[in-house]
């Protein structure tokens, strides 16, 4: 384990497992998909890179509805998998079988003042998404 200016580098000690988390930039990771964008005017409180996958929390004023609504028209081009609206709190799952890439927003509300917080989990998957082999759209 290493900190840096960003925050702690954690490595397996053959180095093949490798965890980022980023506390202290403020900045989306370079290889960060560029088809898969932020919130406008958000605020990135932190990121994690595991391997393959990714988190990513940001904070905006605007109200849960309106981020997910932004990311169901951004990520229009994907497969959605489920939405759970739950009070305060929202999942949205969307998938793509070509990349094969999984995308989970995670909505909480803020209350009073608080900031909404938008949470994005990329998770790339080798084996195919469905039972069946993965079928074609």
């Amino acid at each position: 384990m290493k900190s840096t200016e960003q925050g702690l580098v954690i490595a397996s000690k053959d180095g093949a497992n490798t965890m980022r988390l980023d506390t202290m930039s403020g900045k989306v990771p370079d290889d960060w998909p560029k088809d898969i964008p932020m919130y406008p005017g958000s605020k990135i409180e932190l990121s994690m890179k595991l391997g393959s996958g990714y988190t990513l929390t940001q904070e905006t004023p605007d109200p849960p509805a309106k981020v997910a609504e932004f990311y169901k028209a951004q990520l229009a081009q994907m497969q959605s998998r489920s939405s759970v609206d739950i009070g305060k709190n929202q999942t949205l799952q969307w998938s793509d079988e070509q990349k094969p890439l999984q995308v989970t927003l995670a909505l909480t509300a803020g209350e009073g003042s608080k900031p909404t917080r938008a949470t994005l989990i990329l998770t790339r998957d080798r084996s195919p998404l469905s039972a069946g082999g993965g079928s074609s759209h």
